[in-house]
């Protein structure tokens, strides 16, 4: 969940609007500079709320109902889909026999544990997103 208030966007009067010198786009600045602290707040939230969700539900549940070295040991071995990106063979631990996953593809209870993952995911990035695209525009006059 997305929290957005005017209190976390920023009028431009806060101390960092006082060390800046005057002009339409350091007021810009300023304000997204302003607004940071609740920007922080909300991905903290946002972020807790992914960090909960990964090591109280989804990593239990995995650890009752599939492989977590061969999981795991997939992720060291192969790296990231496409392009391999992260792979570290020296990551790779003994994990017994091979367990078949395909029953997780229709477990409802797995469903819902990965839709609420990628909600809290894209809440993360969402926040990031929504002080990122300000920050950008009010600091592009500076940067030509």
């Amino acid at each position: 969940m997305v929290f957005r208030t005017r209190r976390h966007i920023g009028d431009g009067r806060g101390p960092t609007q006082r060390r800046l010198p005057s002009g339409d786009r350091r007021r810009g600045a300023a304000a997204c500079a302003n607004s940071f602290p609740g920007v922080a707040q909300q991905f903290r939230a946002v972020s807790e709320q992914d960090k909960a969700t990964f090591t109280e539900v989804l990593t239990p549940f995995l650890s009752r109902n599939a492989s977590l070295p061969q999981i795991s040991n997939v992720s060291f071995k192969e790296g990231r889909p496409g392009d391999g990106w992260g792979a570290d063979p020296e990551g790779i631990v003994p994990a017994g026999k091979v367990v078949d996953h395909s029953h997780l593809l229709r477990n409802q209870e797995f469903a819902g544990i990965i839709t609420r993952k990628l909600w809290n995911d894209s809440d993360v990035l969402f926040n990031v997103e929504d002080f990122a695209q300000p920050l950008r525009t009010s600091l592009t006059p500076w940067m030509s």
